[in-house]
């Protein structure tokens, strides 16, 4: 009895952890040129976010800004889902809509690619009534 439970262990372990080549392929940095996005990306830059005055309830602003002015790719996610992806001129103010979201606090992540490849990011928590 003692043994086929060991056994079991053992099996059951095996399956559940990952092989060292699945860890190998782990995506930790968003590469829109590749077709792949990371909330948590590793970043090169800092990305200030402040929320800004928007029109509408269902409407959030975010003034964005970077260490150099230029065109980006703006890649936003919510709640840790990729909502929407973009073309965006830094400094400038990015608009969520938020009309259809479910009342509560989400987390928003905004991301910004540059064209070699440098990633900034930044998470709030908006509130949504």
């Amino acid at each position: 009895m003692v043994k086929s439970i060991c056994l079991a262990c053992v099996v059951v372990f095996t399956l559940l952890a990952p092989s060292r080549s699945y860890a190998a392929e782990t995506k930790t940095k968003t590469n829109p040129a590749q077709d792949v996005y990371v909330e948590n990306s590793v970043t090169n830059f800092v990305l200030v976010a402040k929320i800004a005055p928007a029109e509408g309830k269902s409407v959030t602003a975010f003034e964005l800004s970077a260490p150099e002015a230029g065109a980006y790719t703006l890649i936003c996610f919510i709640d840790g889902k990729q909502f929407k992806q973009e073309k965006f001129k830094i400094p400038g103010t990015f608009k969520l809509s938020t009309r259809g979201m479910l009342p509560g606090s989400h987390r928003i992540t905004l991301q910004l690619v540059d064209a070699a490849g440098k990633v900034g990011s930044r998470t709030q928590q908006i509130e949504i009534r």
